[in-house]
């Protein structure tokens, strides 16, 4: 798997409810008109027919018509799938296949594969019951079609809501469980076909955001949105990142922020290209969180942060990982991180001043090098090189010296 970079677009309303066949393909356009060069597509929750007579408006959660919304997307999604292949991207599409709600196509086709829980007239939701063979053999059916007819190359994968209850209620009291044991073998079998069927397919496990990532969904899929906690909240984005660069290196990040400004104005889109952000946000696939409806964005610096981030990005994903500070979720302190290739002799650090942080420098002692070698540091938004001894390294440490809320990284090399 390599790094990629990931855009998407939208108008308003409740995630992709508002997508069109017209509005994907002009932002497509437009991402590369400024430059932005993708490497993959994102269309979310709200492609499907999702219209809710009772709101008045198309509501993502309405779940179980899986097929694209023909008033928005009259052939399908394929269209868009080959206008962003013409730049060299790949389209990923989010899919919830286990829950559906009332009045949706498989509600009403379907009923006996689905499961209800008892004493409850107003739940919406059920479960589609993939211990069910024939229910799941017709699921990997119909989802390999969409995914050829439309030009798929990520399948995306949620589960949003707690599945325990129908289950429970569906079994007999001497048989608790055996629902949830065949369910898991049924959902995992599915997506082996899938993976078998689809060559070259991604799978990618939402689920609530990082909710099943479990060994064995880890081993067929990748966590590209891997909470629904803290998208901009820094502390909390470098905290999290630490265990995944440990674990679960492919993972996805946005570059929001909410520290600046009106909070609610920055819950989706960045207000701003905040290179700090950028820097936050450095990890095998980027999500520039842009609105591409405006023209007022500093597009010249997202390029060049997304520049500096790809020449970054296999030294994040492939290289060794030391965190050189304590762990921490507090807005006072330093973080710092190194990614060490030795086979090649390069590697990054990576430093990031929080806002409360009052120590202006910090000195870093780097893992990995060779004390009778020279390396050559470089900082790409500085063009700041320095060459210093190995045995200096080992002995004196690295310093990094940085405003508030601000971060740098160095790449290096032996000389």
């Amino acid at each position: 798997m390599q790094p990629k970079l990931a855009c998407a677009g939208t108008d308003e309303g409740e995630e992709f409810t508002q997508a069109t066949e017209e509005n994907q393909i002009r932002y497509i356009d437009k991402f590369k008109k400024k430059g932005v060069d993708f490497d993959f597509w994102w269309i979310d929750a709200g492609w499907y027919p999702c219209y809710s007579e009772k709101n008045g408006e198309r509501r993502w959660w309405l779940t179980g018509t899986w097929e694209p919304d023909r008033e928005r997307f009259p052939p399908g999604l394929m269209p868009v799938s080959e206008h962003a292949a013409r730049y060299g991207a790949d389209l990923l599409v989010w899919f919830e296949p286990e829950r559906m709600t009332q009045g949706s196509w498989l509600d009403i086709e379907h009923p006996e594969w689905l499961l209800r829980t008892r004493n409850n007239p107003d739940d919406m939701n059920r479960l589609l019951n993939l211990g069910n063979p024939e229910c799941r053999r017709w699921l990997t059916d119909h989802i390999c079609r969409l995914i050829k007819d439309n030009g798929i190359k990520i399948y995306r994968q949620d589960f949003n809501f707690a599945p325990l209850n129908y289950w429970r209620d569906n079994e007999p009291e001497d048989r608790q469980g055996i629902s949830e044991n065949l369910h898991v073998q049924g959902y995992l079998q599915f997506w082996d076909e899938l993976l078998e069927r689809n060559p070259g397919l991604w799978v990618d496990s939402c689920s609530a955001g990082g909710r099943r990532n479990d060994l064995e969904t880890m081993r067929r899929s990748v966590p590209l949105h891997y909470t629904d906690y803290g998208d901009g909240n820094h502390p909390v984005k470098l905290a999290f990142h630490h265990i995944l660069f440990s674990w679960i290196p492919y993972f996805k990040e946005f570059t929001l922020y909410w520290d600046l400004g009106s909070p609610e104005d920055g819950l989706r889109y960045d207000r701003s290209v905040d290179s700090f952000s950028y820097h936050c946000g450095m990890v095998a696939m980027l999500f520039p969180s842009i609105d591409i409806r405006r023209d007022d964005y500093d597009f010249e610096l997202g390029v060049k942060m997304i520049n500096i981030w790809r020449r970054a990005s296999h030294i994040l994903l492939n290289g060794d990982y030391y965190l050189l500070t304590p762990v921490s979720r507090s807005n006072d302190k330093w973080i710092v991180r190194q990614f060490n290739i030795p086979e090649r002799s390069e590697g990054l650090i990576q430093g990031f001043r929080h806002t409360g942080c009052p120590e202006d420098c910090i000195t870093v002692y780097l893992k990995g090098l060779c004390s009778d070698a020279f390396y050559i540091f470089e900082n790409p938004e500085t063009d700041e090189k320095i060459e210093i001894s190995g045995s200096t390294l080992l002995s004196n440490g690295f310093i990094i010296e940085l405003p508030k809320r601000s971060a740098a990284i160095w790449f290096y090399r032996k000389a």
